[in-house]
C-alpha cells in the first residue's frame, strides 16, 4: 500500500500505528509541493492523506487521475479543500476526523470569553504601549 501525504511532514499525517504498519518507502511526501507534482504522484498511490490548508487541493481533475485509489483521508475536521462530490463520482470515499478539535475549540471559547469579559486584550495592548497605569504616582 502506497500512501501520499499532503501534510508538510510525515509526523503530521501518520499515527504511530500506521507508521509501524507501512514501510517507509511506501510513504510519499511531495517535494516541490506543486499541482504538477501532485498530479504526477496520484496515479501510483492507494491512499491520500490531505493537507491542513489549501496548498494542495484535491479537485475533480485530481480525482480523474486515480485509477486504484482506495481512500482520501483528511486529517482535520473539514473537507474544504477536497471536492467530495468529484471523488464520490469516481468511487473513492473521503473521510475526515470529526470532533478531533472539540477540546481545543472549547478551550479557546473559554479563554476568549474570559479575555473579553476582563478586557485582557485591551489591557495587554495598553501595557505594551506603556500606557498601563498602576494607580501609584
Amino acid at each position: 500500500m502506497r500512501i501520499l501525504l499532503l501534510t508538510r511532514d510525515e509526523e503530521d499525517g501518520l499515527t504511530p500505528a500506521l507508521r509501524a504498519a507501512v514501510p517507509e518507502d511506501q510513504v510519499l511526501l511531495p517535494v516541490s509541493r506543486t499541482r504538477a507534482e501532485l498530479r504526477e504522484l496520484l496515479p501510483s498511490v492507494d491512499v491520500v492523506v490531505g493537507a491542513w490548508n489549501d496548498e494542495l487541493t484535491l479537485g475533480a481533475g485530481e480525482a480523474e487521475l486515480t485509477p486504484h485509489l482506495r481512500l482520501v483521508q483528511q486529517p482535520g475536521v473539514g473537507t474544504n479543500w477536497i471536492d467530495v462530490d468529484a471523488w464520490a463520482r469516481v468511487g473513492v470515499p473521503v473521510a475526515n476526523t470529526p470532533g478531533v478539535n472539540a477540546a481545543s475549540v472549547a478551550e479557546w471559547a473559554v479563554v476568549a470569553a474570559a479575555s473579553v469579559s476582563r478586557s485582557m486584550v485591551w489591557a495587554d495592548v495598553k501595557m505594551r504601549e506603556g500606557g498601563w497605569r498602576s494607580g501609584r504616582s
